[in-house]
């Protein structure tokens, strides 16, 4: 298997852009930003593209996750509570259709178990640590997507026992590692410090799912 030179490009296009992004975010130049990231999320839309996404249902659902992390981006580059919750829930579909991926590629029953098992406790500490910081009414809504990205995680490992493809627990991770800088900086303490981890964190996982796509079909 190997890369195309075309995915390649989209996937340099999207680490420029999410650089320019970063460095709007450290100097506050939100224009700047808001144009930079949705370029940075049709970098990964693009490397996905060059592989088969159609014909295969592992790939439709991935793509299909991928497009509801691209418009979850744009929802959060404003930190209004009704943006802040179109993006919550376009991420929280994102989540279900990547858990639907790994469950239509096939899941091996004990690796999942085993990853369920370490999920719901990080689930119960990060839930411990988040809940406490959240108003009332918003915390339905985090616990519910809490739950389904731990079980997103679990799925990515019980696919990995499965088909033993590295990158989708790996890229599950990330995620859930960059949803945990989402939710610092908007209900823990807002900053820059949240971002300069959490957004490479994010898209190296929306690219490990994209090249997944890539590479099984080139």
């Amino acid at each position: 298997m190997s890369v195309s030179g075309l995915a390649l490009g989209f996937a340099a296009a999207g680490s420029v852009a999410l650089v320019v992004a970063l460095h709007g975010e450290k100097h506050d130049r939100w224009t700047q930003v808001r144009l930079s990231k949705p370029f940075a999320s049709l970098g990964f839309l693009g490397v996905a593209l060059t592989g088969q996404v159609y014909g295969n249902a592992f790939h439709v659902a991935l793509f299909t996750a991928l497009v509801f992390s691209a418009f979850g981006d744009v929802f959060l580059m404003w930190r209004s509570r009704p943006l802040f919750l179109s993006g919550l829930l376009s991420f929280l579909l994102g989540h279900v259709a990547f858990a639907a991926a790994f469950v239509l590629g096939g899941v091996d029953p004990l690796w999942f178990g085993a990853g369920a098992g370490a999920m719901l406790l990080v689930g119960l500490l990060v839930g411990r640590w988040i809940l406490q910081h959240v108003e009332d009414t918003m915390r339905g809504p985090v616990l519910a997507y809490i739950t389904i990205i731990s079980l997103m995680v679990a799925l990515a490992v019980g696919h990995y026992g499965e088909n033993h493809q590295l990158a989708v627990p790996l890229g599950a991770l990330a995620f859930y590692g960059s949803d945990i800088s989402v939710a610092r900086d908007r209900f823990v303490g807002a900053g820059f410090g949240n971002r300069l981890w959490g957004l490479p964190l994010y898209y190296a996982a929306q690219f490990t799912f994209a090249f997944t796509v890539a590479l099984a079909t080139s």
